[in-house]
């Protein structure tokens, strides 16, 4: 996720390459890590990383093949800055249903290896792909003298413009060949107690397409000398397109039943907020931080996230002692699929409320011998 991305800053080109396995030779566990970066200039910087993961699993149709492929770049100049990146991620697990105890009690077999023990589905597998580009360009206002560290007097902006925005196409697949297999003589108590559209083989599938554009502007506390606290205030608009399956809706006017068809839904979904933070990082015993998230148009109108937290420092008979505590309240409409949902085997409609949501914490440290 873009959130957890890291973007650097090197002197020298770096590289880490890896390599993990694990046995049995057989039914082996595989890890992959290629890492490369480096600076074009002192200001612009460029790398990708790929990772691998993929297992045979213990027991039969476990099998797993998790890849990742990273490109991104950075620039950071004294008043523009520019970070983005290009995610892809491949997932392929096969879901084998767990062990069908039913055939494992009536067989005469002696299942010396895992890989050995009857499963309900040989070729039930899930496959998720997403590919996403994000972006986030800022430019500093004004200029400002700090006292940083070692008494050292540094230029920070008064103020900073960012702009973000993130485009992301996901999908999932879950397939199922050869279905009427499993729903044979004598098997009647399949894993699947429902067969919506086709009895030969489940091809469910949904797609998300989202866009995502957020402009914000942030003062820094080093120029608020009256208040001593920084402020931030953003607009954020989502865009999101959802395809999903609903109910075949050919019908066979001789057998007088529905042909087995996959028919895809297309909706389009908006929603636009507002919000602000108030937040002081400075100092050397207390700081804090607070913000506001309101909906005011689209599908989730009416939402609201309120966070806040704190946090301090200071001495107590000699020790360093301090507090610290946190909350956070949200009020928030379900996920599309939450509500709707079509497949082969499941499906649901809902009207769920608003979820609300409170969490808080809090705390004492004192240092200990």
């Amino acid at each position: 996720q873009p959130e957890k991305f890291n973007f650097y800053n090197t002197k020298t080109p770096y590289v880490n390459l890896g390599y993990h396995s694990g046995s049995p030779k057989r039914r082996s566990e595989e890890a992959v890590r290629a890492f490369y970066t480096q600076n074009v200039n002192k200001n612009w910087n460029i790398g990708f990383e790929f990772l691998l993961r993929s297992s045979i699993g213990r027991y039969d149709a476990q099998k797993t093949d998790n890849q990742n492929l990273s490109f991104f770049s950075s620039y950071s100049g004294k008043h523009y800055g520019i970070q983005g990146g290009w995610l892809l991620t491949d997932i392929t697990n096969f879901e084998n249903g767990g062990i069908d105890s039913r055939v494992a009690a009536s067989s005469l077999v002696d299942f010396t290896q895992p890989e050995d023990v009857p499963v309900f589905f040989q070729t039930a597998q899930n496959t998720v792909k997403s590919n996403r580009l994000f972006l986030t360009q800022s430019l500093n206002i004004g200029s400002v003298s700090h006292m940083g560290k070692d008494s050292v007097t540094v230029k920070l902006p008064v103020s900073t413009v960012y702009w973000s925005t993130n485009m992301n196409r996901g999908s999932r697949v879950y397939s199922i060949d050869n279905l009427a297999n499993y729903y044979k003589s004598g098997y009647d108590s399949a894993y699947y107690k429902n067969v919506y559209t086709d009895s030969l083989k489940t091809r469910d599938t949904s797609q998300v397409f989202s866009i995502n554009n957020t402009f914000q502007i942030k003062f820094n506390e080093e120029a608020n000398s009256f208040l001593k606290f920084g402020l931030r205030a953003f607009i954020s608009n989502d865009i999101l397109r959802y395809n999903y399956q609903t109910a075949p809706l050919k019908y066979d006017k001789v057998n007088l039943s529905y042909i087995p068809h996959y028919q895809l839904n297309d909706t389009l979904l908006t929603t636009t907020a507002i919000g602000g933070q108030i937040f002081k990082n400075l100092g050397r015993n207390f700081w804090w931080n607070a913000g506001l998230k309101f909906y005011f148009q689209g599908y989730r109108l009416g939402d609201t996230e309120l966070q806040g937290k704190l946090n301090s420092q200071f001495k107590l008979g000699g020790q360093t002692a301090g507090f610290f505590a946190s909350g956070r309240l949200y009020l928030q409409e379900p996920e599309f699929f939450q509500n709707n949902y079509y497949s082969n085997h499941i499906k649901w409609e809902n009207s769920f409320n608003k979820q609300k949501s409170i969490k808080a914490n809090g705390g004492i440290r004192l240092e200990t011998i």
